[in-house]
């Protein structure tokens, strides 16, 4: 029969209360922040290697077995839409145009290195 509480061996730590904050990071908001960091940069060297594409003659592979060439322009922020200029279709030349990034299924450069530099887009 027990006589006491500490028969129980009952080991009781304290928790924070309500208005206290632990001080030590959770692992899980340190994964998280890693996890941020590593999207942040993969995001702006995505944008530097768009940046880079700028001026540059592109080939768009699109829906319907369709290829047109382009002078690739700029891409707006979520990579919706990308502009370009001196469009070559079948029906011939647009001086500017606007591509659906939807219709678009790849795009290629001939030269991606000489264009962007060695380190940006590899």
């Amino acid at each position: 029969m027990l006589t006491s509480v500490t028969d129980l061996n009952i080991s009781v730590s304290r928790m924070p209360s309500q208005g206290e904050e632990s001080r030590e990071p959770r692992k899980e908001d340190e994964l998280a922040a890693r996890q941020q960091a590593a999207r942040a940069y993969l995001r702006k060297q995505f944008l530097h290697c768009m940046k880079g594409l700028a001026n540059h003659g592109v080939t768009f592979h699109m829906h319907e077995n369709t290829t047109v060439t382009a002078t690739f322009q700029r891409c707006d922020v979520n990579v919706e839409n990308f502009g370009v200029s001196e469009l070559s279709t079948a029906l011939g030349i647009q001086p500017a145009a606007i591509l659906r990034a939807g219709d678009v299924i790849s795009f290629t450069m001939n030269d991606l290195a000489a264009a962007t530099g060695p380190s940006v887009c590899s």
